[in-house]
């Protein structure tokens, strides 16, 4: 059976804050969307399935990059349908991915940024560099792809690589 690529924003379209804030800032601060749970899996076995997420205020300090790998792992556990989660921890020039390795029995996080490297600079939302990476690492075409989001930027990215756009109402 072949599967398919769903790539996923994850603020407002997956998780958000458990608190009032308007950015998750500490890892234990989300929560899933209502109907988040039983979409993915209802997906989980035509799909991989890829969260894809701008997290600048790593770069801006407002958390450390550790806190912001715990988050994506965080992420990972409320979802254990993701297969993996890549994100852009500054202005665009890295991207790593999050995965559980059944191997190690625990979380990997990867700097991705030099395999990729001719994608540097278009890692963070509206580029669709993350986008580019998650179609090369799970070998995928745009025609077999699909990202949703909430925001301009996630349309934007898509639409850069001809990827099929869904808003994340539509979930």
């Amino acid at each position: 059976m072949q599967k398919y690529l769903s790539l996923f924003d994850l603020d407002w379209t997956l998780r958000k804050p458990k608190s009032d804030s308007e950015f998750i800032n500490d890892p234990d601060d989300q929560e899933l969307l209502p109907g988040v749970y039983q979409k993915l899996e209802s997906l989980e076995q035509e799909n991989y399935l890829v969260g894809i997420t701008n997290q600048k205020g790593a770069s801006l300090g407002y958390k450390t990059l550790t806190k912001c790998i715990q988050e994506q792992c965080n992420t990972i556990k409320l979802l254990p349908f993701l297969d993996s989660i890549l994100f852009c921890p500054d202005d665009g020039e890295k991207c790593r991915f999050v995965t559980y390795s059944d191997e190690i029995n625990d979380f990997e996080c990867i700097d991705i940024s030099d395999e990729y490297l001719f994608l540097k600079g278009l890692f963070r939302k509206p580029y669709p560099g993350m986008l580019l990476a998650a179609m090369a690492i799970y070998e995928k075409s745009p025609s077999d792809t699909l990202f949703v989001g909430d925001h301009e930027s996630d349309k934007l990215a898509a639409e850069a690589v001809k990827v099929s756009f869904n808003w994340a109402t539509a979930l």
